[in-house]
């Protein structure tokens, strides 16, 4: 291959994939207590306004920090405006 062919291929559009695949198992979980924070204030609010709006029944949630079954697949498209190695 010459030089001038190297040149031109520099100077071709690139296509690059990129995946990458996570299983968590175990991992860390927050505790966020929603049902402690909301279910006396609504109470209150549906006792005072008379109505059943607001839920009364929140459950504490646990929310994993990572994903358990994640696939992340990236693909991209370059082109090169002004290639300083040509």
């Amino acid at each position: 291959m010459t030089l001038i062919q190297q040149a031109n291929k520099l100077w071709d559009p690139q296509l690059n994939m990129n995946t990458s695949y996570l299983l968590a198992q175990g991992v860390r979980v927050i505790i966020f207590p929603i049902g402690d924070l909301f279910n006396s204030t609504y109470e209150d609010i549906n006792r005072i306004s008379g109505t059943n709006s607001f839920p009364t029944d929140l459950d504490i949630e646990e929310i994993q920090l990572t994903p358990n079954n994640f696939l992340d697949a990236q693909l991209s498209l370059s082109k090169p405006l002004n290639n300083s190695n040509i």
